[in-house]
């Protein structure tokens, strides 16, 4: 943890020019391959399937159809929240603006992962 954070307070700011810009989605693969590689990311994080659990868990005595129901509405909101995250994330003017900010993000990051391992030793 603290080489990692020493690395990210080390890294030059000049490493990032490679980062992609605005334009870089014109690169991606095809719509229907992001939709294969999210929905097996999806189906095959834990937290989900956790998340299922306990929400049916809480639905014990419930009717069949309230079940189901309640199943379909979660999934809908989940969907339409990581949808909206998605696209948001993915206009040119966020990518562009994350970019700019990649060597003070990195640094943050840096100061906490070293942070964290002081906590750690101090205990």
């Amino acid at each position: 943890m603290a080489w990692l954070g020493w690395q990210l307070l080390r890294a030059p700011a000049a490493a990032h020019r490679d980062l992609p810009m605005p334009g870089w989605h014109t690169a991606l693969p095809r719509w229907s391959a992001g939709l294969r590689m999210g929905l097996a990311s999806g189906l095959l994080n834990p937290k989900n399937a956790l998340f299922y659990a306990s929400l049916f868990a809480l639905l014990g005595n419930a009717a069949t159809g309230v079940r189901w129901f309640y199943g379909a509405w979660m999934f809908t909101a989940v969907l339409a929240w990581d949808l909206a995250v998605a696209v948001a994330i993915g206009h040119p003017r966020v990518v562009a603006r994350f970019t700019r900010q990649v060597p003070r993000i990195e640094r943050a990051t840096g100061v906490v992962l070293l942070l964290a391992l002081g906590m750690v030793l101090i205990r």
